[in-house]
């Protein structure tokens, strides 16, 4: 691989392609990034420079992807209370445990590496990600004291993603969807329990940790959250969000490549094949045309505009858990629910990532940069949710108390009560 053409492309892709390329001219010095990679001896290296320019975009739908497999991750994951970062998620090769608490990598106590990377971090303190400072480091110290070597390893996800039904008790029942990937864990999931949706009084849906795919995935689920049929269109109408496609030669391309992958899988259903046709259509009539409106008023042959939720009464009360770790379709989905008189949304912020969506892949040969062709009008409006999220109807606080209770799921139970 050509390092310094492949730097080269993804600035241009930054610069022209990338749907947050107007609001980000300014951000990363082109010239630094580019002497850097010049020097960069190995693909690790180099890497790792691709990653740090990325990073301070702070646009989780922006992400370069290794595919060597050539690059090692830490083997778990964390998150910040006060000045610790607890372990929340373990692979089989961690060298820790579910719960215990860092208080310093290399070293470095963890509001001092913050300090110093300021351009990498968010700035609430719950929502800070310490993944790329854990995956370069070699030791970290936990609150007792202890000094604990770091293992890596070549998996990147090395945890499935959950689709889960159960009934907590005879009036509630509760779903847990960890993405909105593929259309058939969904369905499955509702039609081998439709009997008990359709019958039970109270609903958690938990998609504290779902990573996103696409909107029309989830549209099935709406039937059970609207307590009557809805258009679609109305519901976006109060939200009040335009969206603008960047319609470059190469977001058209990308985009293409993988409706067609969708088809080839046959993992999209003849409706939402057709969706995706009729996107695929205006994308070829505006190339060319920079941010465009795909869908408007006055372009009345979006096919969404007809979508009909088929509401239902049952189950009269539902709770949504929402957290830091919902994002893309999870953060849509969120936005959209809390516009349902049956729905309460309780946790934190959602991870706030829609501003620019609509992903698609540009392949080199050693990874991908994953990236965003299409930004909402709340954008030039002022009014995005880029790390802040959607808020909850009501907010619980994360702290390590959630490592002996789901202070979560109580307050839904308590909510179900009361009514």
């Amino acid at each position: 691989m050509n390092y310094i053409d492949t730097a080269n492309d993804l600035l241009d892709i930054l610069a022209n392609d990338y749907s947050g390329c107007q609001e980000t001219s300014e951000i990363g010095n082109k010239e630094k990034f580019i002497s850097d990679v010049k020097d960069a001896k190995f693909y690790e290296e180099f890497f790792s420079i691709v990653t740090d320019y990325i990073l301070q975009f702070k646009d989780r739908h922006l992400v370069p992807i290794d595919t060597s497999k050539q690059i090692k991750y830490n083997t778990f994951t964390t998150r910040r209370f006060e000045n610790k970062l607890f372990v929340t998620a373990i692979s089989d090769e961690s060298p820790l445990d579910i719960g215990q608490a860092i208080i310093a990598i290399d070293g470095k106590s963890i509001s001092q590496i913050v300090l110093e990377n300021q351009e990498l971090f968010d700035k609430v303190i719950e929502r800070q990600n310490f993944n790329h400072i854990l995956n370069r480091a070699k030791i970290v110290t936990l609150e007792s004291g202890q000094n604990v070597e770091l293992t890596k390893s070549l998996k990147r996800n090395w945890k499935t993603d959950e689709f889960e039904f159960k009934k907590l008790d005879k009036n509630t029942c509760y779903l847990k969807l960890e993405n909105f990937a593929s259309e058939a864990p969904i369905i499955n999931l509702i039609k081998e329990n439709k009997e008990e949706l359709n019958n039970c009084s109270n609903l958690i849906i938990d998609v504290r940790t779902n990573h996103g795919g696409s909107d029309i995935y989830y549209f099935k689920l709406l039937d059970y959250i609207f307590p009557k049929e809805t258009k679609l269109e109305d519901i976006e109408k109060s939200i009040s969000e335009k969206q603008y496609y960047n319609v470059t030669d190469r977001n058209y391309r990308l985009r293409k490549e993988i409706f067609e992958e969708e088809f080839k899988r046959h993992s999209v259903s003849e409706e939402n094949q057709e969706l995706m046709n009729d996107e695929l259509s205006k994308w070829s009539k505006n190339i060319g045309n920079g941010f465009v409106e795909l869908y408007s008023d006055e372009n009345s042959d979006d096919p969404l505009s007809d979508y009909m939720i088929n509401g239902q009464e049952t189950p009269a009360n539902i709770v949504v858990l929402s957290d830091f770790y919902c994002g893309s379709s999870g953060d849509n989905f969120v936005a959209t629910v809390k516009e349902s008189p049956k729905v309460t949304v309780i946790g934190r912020n959602t991870m706030g990532i829609t501003d620019y969506s609509d992903c698609v892949v540009q392949k080199y040969e050693d990874f991908c940069l994953f990236y965003p062709t299409s930004k909402m009008s709340v954008v030039d409006e002022g009014r995005g949710i880029n790390g802040i999220g959607i808020a909850p109807d009501i907010h619980i606080p994360w702290t390590p108390e959630f490592f002996e209770r789901d202070l979560d799921i109580e307050k839904a139970i308590e909510i179900f009560r009361n009514n």
